[in-house]
């Protein structure tokens, strides 16, 4: 009686021979449950296409997206308080610049220098303006300008934020260029390639003359 309760074999089909079985055969069949369609889920997926991201976010769309993001910081206070909390943690009261040089006294000079440069700049202002476009928006422009009235005629050096609705295109292929819509030339660092398309005045910038945040596709 013992013997026969030891020897007898389970009736249920064992999933572990199955799978054994299926591979011994050279192959094994599986499924996700989130790729079938069921009645409960086929509204629910019934705008999922096969668009590429760049198809997919046009300009069209990040249009319709960035102005309805927009709306809703402006008028609704829990999101202008989550934008303003992520732009006051980043940044805060902004960098302080400090030098690990052998020399005292340079290192005092220079940071002294770089103080006067960044209030002059209000560089904690832009980039706290920059982190909440950024949220925001999804992206953001820095250009680096000319500022003869920083106070230092030995230093011109200046931070420009543009909107990323400003940005009308990115020479990917040549990576070299961004075009920008309504910027004046007279502030950019380098001589400009500017023109004139139907009404609206354009500006073409080298790339190393832009910051873009976060970085244009060929510096991801």
């Amino acid at each position: 009686m013992l013997n026969f309760l030891k020897f007898r074999r389970d009736p249920r089909p064992d999933r572990n021979d199955a799978f054994r079985n299926a591979y011994s055969r050279g192959y094994a069949r599986g499924r996700y449950d989130a790729a079938q369609t069921t009645g409960d889920n086929a509204k629910h997926w019934s705008f999922a296409d096969f668009l590429s991201a760049d198809a997919e976010a046009d300009a069209s769309v990040r249009q319709i997206l960035r102005t309805r993001a927009r709306y809703e910081v402006a008028n609704n206070s829990y999101a202008k308080g989550i934008v303003l909390t992520l732009a006051n943690d980043a940044v805060g009261t902004g960098p302080r610049l400090q030098m690990l040089t052998d020399r005292d006294d340079l290192n005092r000079r220079v940071e002294h220098d770089w103080s006067r440069w960044e209030k002059a700049v209000r560089l904690a202002e832009k980039l706290r303006t920059l982190r909440m476009a950024r949220c925001q928006d999804g992206e953001a422009f820095v250009l680096l300008a000319n500022n003869p009235n920083l106070g230092d005629p030995s230093v011109t050096l200046d931070l420009r934020i543009m909107g990323c609705h400003c940005a009308m295109s990115f020479c990917a292929m040549s990576k070299k260029s961004f075009i920008f819509a309504s910027v004046s030339s007279s502030t950019v660092i380098s001589p400009p390639e500017e023109y004139s398309s139907s009404s609206i005045s354009t500006l073409r910038l080298p790339s190393p003359n832009v910051i873009s945040v976060p970085p244009s596709p060929p510096e991801r």
